[in-house]
């Protein structure tokens, strides 16, 4: 029969294993710490119905790592519940784009609550984001006036109709 044959070494580094007409060299580069990456805060924010609402994100690694940035409403809803986007452009970098519609404000802002997450595969870091929709008040309208012809020094009485769009 044949037995094992060759050098071994488990020296940590490279490990030399030998069994049959060839060696086989492996690369151990064994555990290293994993340092978290870190997603840099962002103030609470401010918006009016119908505004565009550009938010920048940047995320760091100590370890370089490759970083995936992702973001959702507080609730657990993705963001397109509310009508916004979310990119991550590759690089530790993300954007989140919001036009808030028509009915998402409320007098004295409403409040949506936005949580973006970024991850190495490893560990993660997260940053909630607050952000007040504001009612966009918008002006009464009234209705337009027929032309009325009237002597002088007789009475006018009209019936104005307005009607306000909030």
């Amino acid at each position: 029969g044949t037995g094992k044959t060759g050098i071994e070494s488990t020296d940590g580094d490279l490990d030399v294993i030998g069994g049959g007409p060839g060696l086989t060299l492996l690369l151990n580069q064994g555990a290293r710490d994993n340092h978290p990456p870190h997603l840099d805060p962002v103030a609470e924010q401010s918006v009016t119905e119908g505004a565009e609402l550009v938010l920048e994100f940047t995320a760091r690694d100590d370890d370089g790592d490759p970083l995936v940035l992702t973001a959702s409403l507080h609730s657990g809803e993705s963001v397109e519940s509310v009508g916004a986007a979310f990119t991550d452009h590759g690089d530790g970098r993300g954007t989140l784009r919001w036009i808030p519609g028509s009915d998402q404000g409320a007098r004295g802002g409403r409040l949506y609550e936005f949580v973006v997450r970024v991850s190495d595969g490893i560990a993660g870091d997260e940053v909630l984001v607050r952000v007040l929709v504001h009612e966009l008040n918008r002006p009464p309208q009234l209705e337009a006036i027929a032309p009325i012809t009237i002597g002088e020094l007789v009475p006018l009485q009209l019936q104005l109709h307005a009607e306000d769009p909030d």
